[in-house]
């Protein structure tokens, strides 16, 4: 990943994020969309320097500005502490890189969770305690995992993910894992509306 650091357009979009982050007090997240489609080609074909091709999988898609936008590589950054609850973007699995700092992945299988909508879900994990969160990921099958610089992260379909970071800046993509990893997908979002 340190040649990816060294990049001019990855030390940008890292100094973007971070700008951003800093520019309104109580920012707790920032979203930089990697839109240079040579750029993308030069990303990639770093990331499969390091790991398997899987790693960028993808179904095939109409060409329309939604489903280009699915798979599409974005730098994201999150501020010192920040916590959230929420899906991957559009229920995809997820492949994530981080360029600095670390941050505290869990899973829980989005179906177990108490609430019809996903802001009911949301809630109900962010009002849980430590040994609430601890038995569910234990009971249900759940993950946590420390994800920092030295390691490429998959985020399966199907969770519902709790993020908590100490100011972490990376890029994340979506990934796609076949058949049955669509099917979970759709299953996901329809367990959410």
């Amino acid at each position: 990943m340190k040649s990816l650091e060294r990049q001019p357009k990855v030390k940008k979009a890292l100094k973007d994020i971070i700008s951003h982050l800093r520019e309104v007090k109580g920012r707790q997240t920032a979203m930089l969309p990697m839109q240079d489609a040579p750029f993308q080609k030069k990303f990639q074909k770093t990331i499969l320097g390091g790991f398997e091709d899987g790693v960028f999988a993808r179904l095939i898609v109409p060409q329309t500005d939604w489903a280009q936008r699915l798979y599409a590589v974005c730098f994201y950054g999150y501020a010192s502490h920040h916590v959230a609850a929420q899906m991957s973007y559009m229920a995809t699995m997820e492949a994530r890189v981080l360029f600095e700092g670390t941050e505290l992945v869990f899973g829980l299988p989005i179906g177990i969770i108490e609430g019809h909508s996903l802001k009911e879900k949301e809630d109900t994990i962010l009002r849980s305690s430590e040994e609430q969160l601890r038995r569910m990921i234990k009971d249900t099958g759940g993950f946590a995992v420390t994800h920092d610089s030295s390691r490429l992260l998959i985020v399966p379909t199907g969770f519902l993910l709790i993020t908590a970071s100490n100011g972490c800046v990376g890029a994340r993509w979506s990934v796609s894992g076949g058949d049955s990893d669509t099917l979970r997908v759709k299953q996901g979002l329809q367990s959410v509306l």
